[in-house]
């Protein structure tokens, strides 16, 4: 996992104001597909980069929350 993209989840989680199980569910929906398709694949390893966080994001955090996660990641 990029750096970048442990930074923007631990952001999601910071302003969701959730805990270890929620920080562990965002974490899961990222490595969904990746753990889906593992079995079959040839390869070994996979990178969750901060495009793949974002992309969750889009799809699964409400704008106000998008709206704050972007307003943190400005004064930071």
């Amino acid at each position: 996992m990029k750096k970048t993209a442990l930074s923007l989840i631990s952001k999601i989680a910071h302003v969701r104001k959730v805990g270890a199980r929620a920080l562990r569910s965002i974490i899961e929906a990222l490595m969904l597909e990746h753990m889906f398709h593992a079995p079959s694949s040839k390869k070994k390893r996979f990178l969750i980069r901060r495009s793949d966080v974002q992309a969750y994001i889009n799809e699964h955090v409400s704008q106000e929350l998008q709206d704050k996660i972007k307003n943190l990641s400005l004064s930071t």
